[in-house]
C-alpha cells in the first residue's frame, strides 16, 4: 500500500502541468485541423491565387475576390489564414486588414503544376474513414488479412480506384504530381552519381503515364539549362 501511495505521489502533478497536458492533449486531438485547412487552401486555389500576384503577396480582401468567395465570408478566411499561417503554410506581415499573406517554401509546392494533388491525395474522404476504423482493424478476426482501407471500404485501394472514376483519376494526379517531382529533383541534384551504372533508359511508371525519362548515358548533362526537362510523354 504504502508503495503505491509513493508512485501515485511520482505522477502527481501541480495545477500548471496539468494545464500543461491538458493544452498538449488537445493539440494532439485537433492535429486534424491543420490538414484539412491545407486542403481547404488547395480546394480554394489560395497558393495560385498568391503566386499570380508575384512576390507582392494578397490581403484578405484581394484573396477573397481572387478566390470567388462572397465577401462575408472574409472573417471565416482570416481564421482559415490564422491556421495556415501558424502552421508554417502561408508567412503574413502586418495585421487586421492590411495583412499581407505570401508563399513559403512549403506553400511554392502546391502552387498548380506542383504537388497539391498528392497532398488531396492524403486526406481524401476514404483515407479519413480508413483511419477512424483503427479499432475494428485491430480487434476483428476477420480483418487479419485486410488491409486498414480495405476492412473500411470494404474493397482494396485498387478495386476502388477502377471501378470508381472519381477515387482512379484522384489517384493517377497523386502518384503522377509525386513522380514528376521526385524525378526531377533526383536526375537533378544527384542523377550522374546514383545512376551512372544504369544502361538504357529510364521509365517513370507513376501515375500510370509511363514517362520516358532521359538516356541515362544524358544524366551526367541534365543540369544544363537545355536538359531541364527530363520526362516526356502522353
Amino acid at each position: 500500500m504504502a508503495a503505491l501511495v509513493q508512485q501515485e505521489d511520482k505522477l502527481a502533478m501541480s495545477s500548471d502541468e496539468l494545464l500543461e497536458a491538458q493544452l498538449e492533449l488537445y493539440h494532439h486531438g485537433l492535429a486534424f485541423v491543420k490538414s484539412l485547412a491545407l486542403k481547404a487552401a488547395i480546394d480554394l486555389g489560395i497558393p495560385d491565387a498568391i503566386h499570380s500576384r508575384g512576390g507582392g503577396g494578397a490581403t484578405l480582401s484581394e484573396l477573397v475576390a481572387d478566390i470567388g468567395i462572397h465577401p462575408t465570408k472574409l472573417p471565416n478566411l482570416r481564421r482559415l489564414m490564422r491556421v495556415l499561417t501558424t502552421s508554417g503554410v502561408f508567412s503574413v506581415s502586418g495585421s487586421g486588414d492590411a495583412a499581407c499573406y505570401k508563399l513559403t517554401r512549403v506553400s511554392r509546392l502546391l502552387v498548380s503544376g506542383g504537388l497539391s494533388p498528392m497532398v488531396v491525395g492524403f486526406l481524401y474522404p476514404q483515407y479519413v474513414a480508413a483511419l477512424s476504423d483503427m479499432r475494428e482493424w485491430f480487434t476483428d478476426e476477420r480483418a487479419t488479412a485486410m488491409s486498414l482501407f480495405e476492412v473500411a471500404n470494404g474493397r482494396t485501394l485498387w478495386e476502388m480506384a477502377a471501378s470508381d472514376p472519381t477515387t482512379g483519376t484522384a489517384l493517377q494526379a497523386a502518384m503522377d504530381a509525386d513522380s514528376r517531382f521526385t524525378v526531377k529533383n533526383l536526375l537533378t541534384d544527384c542523377g550522374a552519381s546514383v545512376l551512372s551504372a544504369v544502361r538504357g533508359s529510364l521509365v517513370d511508371v507513376g501515375g500510370g503515364r509511363r514517362r520516358k525519362c532521359l538516356p541515362t548515358s544524358q544524366v551526367q548533362r541534365a543540369g544544363s539549362p537545355s536538359r531541364r526537362r527530363f520526362c516526356s510523354g502522353p
